[in-house]
């Protein structure tokens, strides 16, 4: 039975880390040596390759989850209650309404604008929600809301 070696150890602290469970790692070991022990740097070199492929196997999993299920991130900005942007604001809420963004009793769906908003393109980099855009930003979607409000009301027409 050889005994774990260095690279080993690192590996799976490194894993470890990577799941935030290294203070857990007291009841992670035993579970790969038979209750033996709880300490890493007595495992066997098979016993840690074990350990090794699948917290890999974990990790990759968890991951890959966590991409489908992130939510959208928003950016650390301040609220923007300045006069100009709630103006637009309720410009842009009004063409949205107007494009079908409401729910089912005639109300704004927040949620639906918010993913259009986040989603606009090169108009909005840091994907904001509606209520954070500077400006400048709002400016400029504002008038891009409108451009395609009145291409989609052209082509219906």
């Amino acid at each position: 039975m050889n005994k774990i070696t260095n690279n080993q150890q690192k590996r799976i602290f490194a894993l470890l880390g990577t799941l935030g469970a290294v203070e857990n790692r007291a009841t992670i070991v035993p579970q790969f040596c038979g209750n033996r022990t709880e300490h890493t740097s007595e495992l066997s070199s098979e016993e840690a390759d074990d350990m090794i492929a699948f917290l890999e196997n974990y990790t990759a999993i968890k991951t890959k989850n966590a991409a489908k299920t992130a939510p959208t991130k928003t950016p650390k900005r301040k609220y923007n209650n300045s006069t100009a942007a709630n103006n637009m604001r309720r410009k842009i809420l009004h063409i949205l309404a107007m494009m079908g963004y409401t729910n089912g009793s005639g109300s704004f769906d927040y949620d639906r604008i918010n993913a259009y908003i986040e989603n606009i393109g090169s108009n909005n980099p840091d994907k904001a929600k509606l209520n954070y855009l500077t400006n400048a930003e709002l400016a400029t979607i504002t008038t891009q809301i409108e451009q395609r409000y009145k291409k989609d009301i052209k082509t219906k027409y």
